[in-house]
């Protein structure tokens, strides 16, 4: 998961740190400073295929897609519970080296009134007592009141193991923590990007608004040594901003972006293609190449590609890139757009006017945008 934005992203790369030093001691900032450190989380990166802003969106991607998809990552332990008994079904690997115990610490605030307070301290009993206790192991929780013996679904026959794990690592500080983030931001894939907008007729309004603020803050969390080229379309596809490394060129792509209208038709077939044959052109072997896709409705003027047929399909995967597709709004080809997505190993969306910010925002996440570092 994202380590911006996920404890399990952060204690991935934190447990890199631990294997790298050969330590199960706390790890501190001149711990994550090492060149070793470095170059093992640089080569850790390199084979990632994408982030997810959850572990549960992560699990849910495994399992609908299968092994062929995605048959690695780095999960809570009662996920593989919870939603792993399915075909085909998640086990837990323990790290050799160790790994961390997530815990969800509470405590009453000593600001709080009186009422509030005896409130609390009645929440927290009835959380470590026998019943909730029980509930949470359930639920694949570790219980944390010796009054409940660790057993099922904490079992073999569950994918789990009760006598794993043998080596905790302790929780570092906070500064440790923003170094490691910082670290994987540096040594993260970079991504080559091409963001394609429909800007046909029915897009005026309050929908070309929003997609060109929720556009502009896409672009501000996106990486310096990412790049990005930035499409157009409505009668014919357009190339905006052309293969730009966004660092030096970031304020002028935004610019861009703001100053786009809508008025046309929707050449979705054909400017999908287009977008794909410029990412076949720039991709490399040691970046992310991907394509997001925002369209409002059906396809009504493309000339070259009139289906997503065997012609188109093949133009679509020369790309190297996965495709991540929005159907924004009511109108929009959802069926279509969804099976470019799927075939290429993306993510289908479905969104409108109030969603397509937060959109956005999960497809920066995807990719390793920085949204949430340095909090």
């Amino acid at each position: 998961t994202h380590p911006g934005l996920s404890d399990s992203g952060v204690q991935t790369l934190l447990a890199l740190v631990h294997a790298a030093e050969s330590t199960t001691e706390t790890v501190t900032v001149a711990d994550v400073e090492n060149p070793v450190v470095r170059a093992s989380v640089g080569a850790f990166e390199g084979a990632v295929s994408w982030f997810a802003p959850t572990t549960r969106q992560l699990t849910t991607a495994m399992l609908d897609r299968g092994i062929s998809y995605l048959n690695a990552a780095v999960l809570y332990e009662n996920a593989v519970v919870t939603q792993g008994q399915r075909d085909p079904r998640l086990v837990a690997v323990y790290p050799f080296e160790g790994t961390f115990m997530a815990t969800y610490p509470t405590c009453v605030r000593a600001n709080m009134d009186a009422e509030t307070t005896g409130a609390a301290e009645t929440f927290l009993a009835y959380l470590s007592d026998v019943p909730a206790q029980q509930r949470a192991l359930a639920n694949g929780l570790r219980p944390v009141n010796d009054a409940v013996p660790l057993g099922p679904p904490i079992a073999l026959e569950y994918g789990v193991d009760p006598a794993q794990p043998q080596q905790v690592f302790p929780i570092p500080d906070a500064e440790t923590v923003f170094a490691v983030q910082g670290l994987w931001q540096d040594q993260r894939r970079n991504v080559n990007l091409a963001l394609l907008l429909d800007v046909s007729g029915s897009m005026e309004g309050a929908k070309i608004e929003q997609v060109r603020l929720s556009a502009m803050e896409f672009v501000r969390q996106m990486g310096d040594d990412d790049r990005l080229t930035v499409i157009i379309f409505s009668d014919s596809p357009s190339i905006l901003v052309n293969n730009q490394v966004v660092g030096p060129n970031r304020e002028a792509i935004i610019a861009a972006v703001n100053g786009i209208q809508a008025g046309g038709g929707t050449s979705l077939y054909d400017s999908i293609a287009f977008a794909a044959q410029a990412l076949a052109q720039t991709r490399r072997p040691d970046e992310v190449n991907a394509m997001v896709v925002l369209s409002d409705g059906q396809d009504t003027v493309s000339a070259r590609f009139t289906s997503a047929d065997a012609a188109f399909t093949q133009v679509v995967a020369s790309s190297g890139a996965a495709v991540y597709t929005i159907a924004y709004g009511s109108d929009a080809d959802q069926g279509v757009l969804r099976s470019i997505a799927l075939a290429t190993d993306g993510i289908a969306y479905v969104g409108d006017v109030a969603t397509i910010g937060d959109i956005y925002a999960e497809i920066s996440a995807a990719f390793g945008g920085s949204l949430g570092i340095g909090r």
